[in-house]
C-alpha cells in the first residue's frame, strides 16, 4: 500500500508486509522529486521538472497568485497572502466549498498531476492501494476524479483496475503517524536491549 502525503510538498509512505520500506538509508518515499512536472520551474530541492512544482498545495497557491496577478476575479483575492500558509489554505478551503472557479480549477490542476504521479508509481510498485492522506485530503472530491483521469490516461489498465485510491478522511493524521512511528522504534529498541 501507499499513502501518498499531500500538503505543501508531496511525502510517500511505503508499506510492504504491513511494515514501512524505508530503502537502503532511509530516503524511500521521495515522491515529490520524480521529474514528471512539464514547467521548469525550480523545485525546493534545487531541480527542475520534480513532480512537486505541479502536485502541492504549494503549486495550487502559486498558480492562484499567478491567475490573480494577471487580473482573473476570485474569492480567494479577499486576504490572499502566499506567505502566510495557514490563512491561504482556510482561505482555499473556503473559497472551494463556496464553489470558487479558480480554487476549483488550481485544485484540478494538481490532482491531475498528481495521477500522473501515482501511474508512475503503480507500474514501478503495483501496490494494492494508494491512499491521499495529510491537510490536501480535504479537497478529495475535486482531486479523486482528476486522479483517476490521469490514471486512465497514463497507466496500463491491467495494472491500474486492482488498485484501489481513496481519500484519507483521518484528520491530523501527521502527528498520529509520527506518534506510531516513534513507539514502534521504541518497541523495537526494548526487544534489541533485553534479547
Amino acid at each position: 500500500m501507499l499513502v501518498i502525503n499531500l500538503t505543501w510538498g508531496v511525502g510517500l509512505g511505503i508499506l510492504v508486509d504491513n511494515q514501512l520500506f524505508r530503502g537502503s538509508n532511509g530516503y524511500a518515499g521521495e515522491f515529490s522529486h520524480i521529474p514528471l512536472a512539464n514547467e521548469s520551474k525550480l523545485c525546493s530541492c534545487g531541480k527542475k521538472g520534480c513532480i512537486e512544482v505541479e502536485a502541492s498545495l504549494e503549486s495550487a497557491i502559486d498558480y492562484i497568485d499567478e491567475c490573480l496577478t494577471a487580473g482573473e476575479v476570485s474569492l480567494m483575492s479577499q486576504n490572499f497572502n502566499s506567505q502566510h500558509k495557514t490563512r491561504t489554505l482556510k482561505n482555499l478551503v473556503r473559497s472551494y466549498q463556496a464553489g470558487d472557479q479558480l480554487s476549483i480549477h488550481a485544485i484540478k490542476r494538481i490532482g491531475y498531476m498528481l495521477g500522473k504521479g501515482i501511474a508512475t508509481l503503480i507500474h514501478i510498485l503495483n501496490p494494492n492501494a494508494v491512499i491521499i492522506s495529510g491537510i490536501g485530503a480535504v479537497f478529495g472530491r475535486i482531486l479523486l476524479p482528476e486522479i483517476q483521469s490521469a490514471i486512465q490516461i497514463y497507466c496500463i489498465p491491467r495494472l491500474a483496475q486492482p488498485t484501489t485510491i481513496k481519500i484519507s478522511t483521518t484528520p491530523n493524521i501527521e502527528p498520529i503517524a509520527a506518534v506510531s512511528i516513534a513507539i514502534l522504534q521504541s518497541k523495537s529498541l526494548i526487544k534489541t536491549k533485553y534479547k
